[in-house]
């Protein structure tokens, strides 16, 4: 059985040095394979195809999976080269022990024969002992305690040949992995360092994302002439447009009359609206009430409070007292409810044009466009200048919305008192010259009284 065993972990090596030969087959293949590949010289040749860019993308996914297939490939190798080392040395433990059981077996069978030997001699011993009716009691227990010797010897014996069977079959178990191993590394197996050597020579990332495609570029540079030869035309057209405007301008400045030619008429014309007399009799305006103005009396009167003298006219412009306040801008915009929704508006609208890219910005000004567009047509104007025009002619703001509801209108009746004929009815007034030559204001009396109601 232990020269079967030998011979089966023998032919198991041999095995395994024919398929480590194969897998470094495979692996000069490979180098065969990654020196036929594409060149730096041929990439840079066709740098103007399209695919390029995704066929280098999955070169890098497949040279990186490669390099994590190597490194993998590499560990396992190493852990299939100890375990090789050690099966190495356990057959050669193995052959040891091998050795010293077939001298221990021949050592066994030399014993046996001794015996078998020793046992016919002390066979005939005791048979011509019997014969002469005499036993020897002391050979007959060496015989067996000889016997229960090499009883016990045998059964060590078998025992070590179970353990070697058994170290057999798990050897062979082993084997029969680093086979499947092997057949791995067959099928993926390739030098990390040849590899790094065959990159090393190809083209560059960084290299080709700086470059420039000839098809773009010829594009761009079409595109480029294409807007200048527009421009030309352009200037072209606008010269001559210029040109004919000049021309034309020219012309009818030409039918004009002279600055200087005109001065003449000019002065007579001045002369003759001075000899003219006014004709047009201007309308007195009618007297007002209103708070807050004053009418210009007599010249040459003094005043009722100090007795200074005063130049007044009556039937001139009156004279606003109360302090004028330019209206507010009337709006006609959607704005939001508070000022919260305002500063949330505002700061959406500063990250989004601040922080937002292209698109985005680009996005939101069509938005807001269209939204503009709305809002004009729902409120019923042409343009966005529309929008500062004041609704009413009421100035917004001023000291008049500060005044008391009773002060505010002064002419109606306080504490809610009716304006009939109880009171009177309104007189006039009129200014009085007085015998000391001062002016006071009179009432005009009416011809008939009130009516009671």
């Amino acid at each position: 059985r232990t020269r079967i065993a030998y011979q089966e972990v023998s032919a198991k090596m041999l095995y395994l040095e024919q398929e480590i030969n194969k897998a470094k087959g495979h692996v000069n293949s490979l180098e065969v394979m990654l020196g036929a590949k594409i060149e730096l010289s041929d990439i840079e040749s066709k740098l103007d195809k399209t695919d390029f860019w995704k066929v280098r993308d999955e070169l890098n996914k497949q040279i990186k999976n490669a390099l994590d297939q190597i490194s993998a490939l590499e560990s396992s190798h190493r852990t299939v080269g100890e375990e090789v080392s050690a099966l190495v040395s356990q057959t050669d433990e193995f052959t040891v022990q091998q050795r010293h059981l077939a001298k221990a077996m021949k050592k066994l069978e030399r014993d046996l024969e001794d015996m078998t030997d020793n046992f016919h001699r002390s066979q005939t011993d005791m048979a011509q002992k019997r014969s002469n009716n005499g036993l020897d009691e002391a050979a007959i227990n060496k015989i067996r305690g000889n016997i229960f010797d090499i009883q016990e010897q045998q059964s060590k014996f078998q025992q070590n040949l179970d353990s070697l069977e058994q170290d057999s079959k798990n050897k062979d178990k082993f084997l029969e992995n680093i086979n499947i191993e092997i057949k791995e590394l067959q099928e993926v197996k390739v030098d990390k360092d040849y590899v790094q050597q065959q990159l090393a020579g190809k083209v560059d990332q960084g290299s080709i994302i700086n470059k420039v495609e000839r098809d773009h570029f010829d594009a761009c540079v079409r595109d480029l002439d294409e807007n200048i030869q527009n421009i030309l035309q352009k200037i072209d057209g606008t010269e001559a447009f210029t040109n004919q405007k000049m021309t034309t301008l020219e012309g009818i400045i030409g039918t004009k009359v002279d600055h200087d030619d005109l001065k003449e008429i000019h002065a007579y014309i001045d002369q003759r609206f001075k000899t003219f007399k006014p004709k047009v009799q201007q309308k007195q305006r009618a007297e007002e009430t209103a708070a807050g103005t004053k009418k210009q009396l007599i010249k040459n009167c003094n005043c009722i409070s100090c007795d200074r003298p005063v130049e007044m006219t009556t039937g001139g412009d009156e004279i606003v007292t109360l302090p004028y306040y330019q209206a507010l801008p009337g709006v006609k915009s959607m704005r939001p409810i508070n000022t919260f929704d305002l500063q949330t508006l505002r700061q959406h609208m500063h990250q989004t044009l601040t922080q937002g890219s292209n698109r985005q910005r680009f996005e939101l000004s069509q938005e807001r466009s269209r939204l503009q567009k709305e809002l004009l047509q729902l409120c019923g104007v042409r343009d966005l200048d529309e929008f500062a025009v004041s609704a009413t002619n009421r100035a917004c703001g001023g000291e008049h919305t500060l005044i008391e509801q009773n002060r505010r209108n002064p002419t109606k009746n306080p504490n809610g008192a009716r304006e009939d004929g109880c009171y009177g009815e309104r007189q006039l007034e009129t200014e009085v010259r007085g015998r000391d030559g001062h002016i006071y204001k009179g009432r005009l009396q009416s011809a008939h009284l009130p009516d009671i109601r």
